[in-house]
């Protein structure tokens, strides 16, 4: 049942946890990461050569959120087999997503561009009515490192809490849906609007987790970057453990 008392389909209905899931959630990546280390590196290097790989490329990178659904599946689907099989993560599991549910995750992508086109458009224009040109500049500036965070004005305020909500809304709809279609067989509206739900059904364990993995990004950036060569497939783990931990790691095929 979701929060307006409509009953969805119990197969795939997302619990409310409490609030110190946030840290299981990062444990459990942590443990998964550390049985099969190796594997999830080569697993999560080659997932973000290709994203960042594209990026680089004129044209080809606006296909990168396309794409990126695709490879988020294929971690999830590489976490579901290494728990259920009790197996290492193989590299051909990052590319599940090439042989099933190809179509609907790509679906998933082009859906989220669209609507990331849309709030961008909508705060684009809320910008030019709140915000003057010369707080843009000051917001720009202090986002490059390029100056002092601005003291904005109360219409300023409401534009960047306005951006903040945009940004959670589309995170939202997105966070879960990957995991979705390749693991719960769900077509892409119905996975986004699932993710949607279970996000906020689940945003207090979201922000602890969140605010762990800031402190954490922190601390690992401190010897040259180096503790993100540990934190960053963590990362991507956590995605499928906060999955699992709220679906129910169940398949259906």
């Amino acid at each position: 049942m979701d929060n307006n008392g409509i009953i969805i389909d119990n197969s795939v209905e997302p619990r409310r946890v409490p609030a110190a899931h946030g840290w299981t959630w990062i444990a459990d990546a942590f443990r998964m990461f550390f049985k099969h280390w190796w594997q999830w590196l080569l697993l999560c290097a080659v997932m973000l050569v290709i994203l960042f790989g594209m990026l680089m490329i004129p044209v080809v990178g606006m296909l990168t959120p396309i794409i990126a659904p695709m490879l988020i599946a294929g971690i999830a689907w590489a976490a579901h087999e290494s728990r259920s099989q009790d197996r290492a993560p193989a590299l051909p599991d990052l590319f599940i997503a090439l042989k099933a549910k190809t179509r609907t995750l790509i679906s998933v992508g082009l859906l989220y561009m669209l609507g990331s086109f849309v709030v961008m458009a909508v705060l684009a224009l809320l910008g030019k009515l709140m915000v003057s040109p010369e707080e843009i500049q000051a917001i720009h500036a202090a986002q490059t490192g390029g100056g002092p965070v601005p003291q904005l004005d109360s219409s300023g305020v409401v534009f960047v809490l306005l951006f903040v909500v945009g940004m959670l809304f589309m995170n939202s709809i997105y966070f879960f849906a990957p995991q979705l279609v390749i693991l719960r067989n769900l077509k892409a509206v119905e996975a986004m609007r699932i993710s949607y739900l279970a996000f906020w059904r689940n945003w207090l364990p979201m922000l602890v987790s969140g605010l762990i993995l800031v402190l954490m990004a922190i601390v690992a950036s401190l010897p040259m970057m180096l503790g993100l060569i540990l934190l960053l497939p963590v990362t991507i783990l956590f995605n499928y453990t906060c999955y699992a931990d709220v679906f129910g790691d169940h398949p259906q095929h």
